[in-house]
């Protein structure tokens, strides 16, 4: 048996695209207080970069273009040594906070 889950990426993308709608009809048809535009802005960018986005990405971009980007990107990373400057006897300098 082979399992289709076209059906849930279907219901997962809509309902993504059903709560943008609510957020659009809210915005449009009711008056909402100034403090709460940023978080209803912020969860519909959300919403949409990281549902519709990953949708889009898994269903038009192939397996084989990602596994090479990832392995093009570990390719050029050069791994660097860090060098502690700071001794145990000679500690960060740390000031209080003042009221």
């Amino acid at each position: 048996m082979t399992r289709d889950y076209e059906w849930l990426d279907a219901s997962v993308v809509l309902f993504a695209l059903a709560i943008l709608a609510g957020i659009a009809a809210a915005l449009v048809f009711k008056t909402i207080p100034e403090n709460q535009l940023a978080i209803l802005a912020s969860i519909a960018s959300g919403i949409l970069g990281t549902v519709v986005g990953a949708y889009a990405g898994y269903r038009w971009a192939t397996s084989k273009q990602a596994s090479e980007t990832i392995a093009d990107m570990a390719r050029k990373t050069v791994a660097t040594q860090v060098e502690v400057v700071n001794d145990p006897e000679k500690p960060v300098p740390v000031e209080s906070k003042k009221d």
